[in-house]
């Protein structure tokens, strides 16, 4: 019984956030991997689930992402447009690499930072 509950707590605790809205513009922290889809390199968030995020960035970004290729990190990304949908556009201002948790799978998302005026 206990491990019914506890089954029910994880999934409606890892659906409860619904990442597929910018609300707002601003600067946002983005966890998730780096991966090359289509011939450009895109930040994808909760991978492989019904909450997946396809963050695109502009191809002067790209070399930010290179690096970090199918490896885990954390980005700094400026989204200047309110979007909605599975896939976003940002502009990245700075990559660093990230340790998943191997607790919790779910450790990818996205974070609200700071607003900025949208364009």
């Amino acid at each position: 019984m206990r491990a019914i509950a506890f089954l029910y707590m994880l999934l409606t605790s890892a659906h409860a956030q619904d990442w597929t809205k910018i609300s707002a513009c601003g600067e946002y922290q983005v966890r998730g991997v780096a991966r090359s889809i289509k011939n450009s390199l895109v930040i994808v968030v909760n991978e492989k689930s019904r909450s997946e995020i396809i963050v695109k960035v502009p191809v002067r970004n790209e070399a930010y992402l290179a690096p970090y290729l199918d490896k885990p990190m954390e980005a700094l990304v400026l989204f200047a447009k309110k979007a909605a949908g599975a896939e976003v556009n940002g502009k990245i201002k700075e990559v660093k690499p990230r340790l998943p948790n191997p607790i919790n799978p779910m450790d990818t998302g996205i974070k609200f930072i700071s607003k900025v005026a949208c364009e």
